[in-house]
Formats: structure tokens, sequence, C-alpha cells
């Protein structure tokens, strides 16, 4: 028995029906970058006290004054840039400019002059590699753990004095992402912010302490291609 072409061609398609209402599943992007831009608060720290003394005859020191250094409360921005390396896993590189007040205050005088306390900008620049680990996942938010360490470079004085060093951060943060994600969607934004302790070593040091330890809270918006 012959069987025509057309018949065949009907029975092939009347057998798998589903052949012709699949579609191709969307696109995911199962490693997606993340981007953050945040302004952040940065807390005071103490740079210790420091004596100019004179030197008696005899050899021993002959105190001049008192300096206490300390740099106030500060404001600045940062941006990070995330790659996922795991499922909770992710190295991020930040990158941070912050402006904050030096004081140094001078008391003690022998003379007995009146106490004067002296101010001047400090600026800070920074760049650093970082980890973030996350232990609590919800629908539209997760909760990390992040630590990192790098360079920084302090200015005083519109730039006339210029010291490097090296900073380590380590807190707490939440993302909190808009909306809700779809299969295959890659984009989202979303809210995010954190808490840290900074520790700073070297830099501009106007005192005893060359280890400076300082809060900083930051939030701004998360971007995720």
């Amino acid at each position: 028995m012959r069987i025509r072409p057309s018949l065949l061609a009907f029975a092939l398609v009347a057998a798998s029906p589903q052949a012709w209402a699949q579609t191709p599943p969307a696109p995911s992007n199962d490693r997606p970058i993340e981007v953050a831009v945040q302004g952040s608060w940065v807390g005071p720290a103490s740079f210790g006290s420091a004596n100019q003394n004179y030197t008696r005859p005899a050899g021993s020191p002959y105190p001049v004054f008192e300096a206490e250094s300390s740099l106030g409360s500060g404001f600045g921005v940062e941006a990070n840039i995330g790659y996922p390396l795991a499922a909770r896993l992710q190295a991020e590189l930040t990158g941070g400019w912050s402006r904050s007040s030096l004081q140094t205050k001078i008391d003690d005088d022998v003379e007995d002059a009146d106490d004067v306390t002296l101010t001047e900008t400090l600026m800070r620049f920074s760049v650093e590699g970082a980890a973030l680990w996350t232990f609590l996942t919800r629908d539209r938010s997760t909760v990390f753990l992040r630590g990192g360490g790098g360079w920084m470079r302090e200015l005083a004085g519109s730039g006339a004095l210029v010291e490097d060093g090296f900073v380590a951060n380590a807190g707490v943060g939440m993302k909190y992402w808009w909306g809700t994600a779809t299969p295959g969607q890659a984009k989202r934004i979303g809210l995010r912010v954190e808490g840290r302790l900074s520790i700073r070593s070297g830099g501009i040091t106007l005192g005893e302490k060359s280890v400076r330890v300082a809060p900083i809270a930051s939030g701004g918006l998360i971007f995720r291609f």
C-alpha cells in the first residue's frame, strides 16, 4: 500500500500537537552583575594626642603645649560592582570618596595662652576589594555580611599634605528589590543599605594613633544586569 506524502505529513503533525505550541525558553542570566551607587556617612575618629616639648639642659623634657587631634564626621559617595562567585558568595570592587573635618585642639600652653582649635578639610579616596556572603534570603530582600580592604589616599591643606594608607571594612547590610522577579529576568532595581566599621592604618597621622576605627553607614540604589 502506498501512502501519499500529504497524508504522512498530516499524521506527523497530529501525533505531536505540542510541537507547534511550545516557545523557546527565555534566556536566563545566572551570573548577573550588580552595580550599587550609594551615599555614605563617616563617623568621627580620634588621632590621639601629641606633646610639644623642649629639652632642659639636664636632658629632661620641658612641655610647651599639648595637641589633641580628631577627625569629625563627614559625608561621601561610593560605587560597588559585584560579580557572583557562588550561590551565596559575591566578589565586589568598591571605589569611594569622602570629606571630613580635621580638628586639632591646642591647650596647656606654657605661657597660659588661650586654648585654640585649628580646623582643616580632609578628603579621602579609596579603592577596595571585598567579599559579600548572603546568609538570609526572602522573596524581595537579602541580608549579607561583607568584609574587604584596599588602598586609600588622604589629602589635607588643599592638597599640600598627601599620605597613602590601608583601609579595611567589615559589616552587615541588606538589599531590597522592587517588583517580583520572573523566570528569565535579569534586570532589576532595588535599594541597598549597610553599616560597617572602617579600620584605617597610615594616611595622615597627627597624634599617637596610627590606626583609627570609625563607623560608616551607607545607602543607595542597586542595579542588576
